[in-house]
């Protein structure tokens, strides 16, 4: 998605308030994408400042532990 000179779709990435996901056959920029939430991750910006979403909050002992 373009807003007058601005990829959309990108600054969302690199801003990392976003994951990259590849839907076929629209993978142009696939590869960018990748690199650039990546890089927003290795950089903690945006969602990735608070928690590491591809970790677990809970394990699955821990979501199912009687009180």
């Amino acid at each position: 998605v373009f807003v007058r000179e601005m990829f959309v779709n990108y600054e969302i990435l690199r801003l990392g308030y976003a994951r990259a996901v590849e839907i076929p056959p629209d993978t142009a920029c696939s590869v960018l994408f990748k690199e650039t939430a990546q890089g927003a991750k290795n950089n903690s910006q945006g969602l990735w400042a608070f928690i590491d979403l591809d970790e677990p909050i809970l394990t699955a002992t821990e979501a199912t532990a009687e009180p």
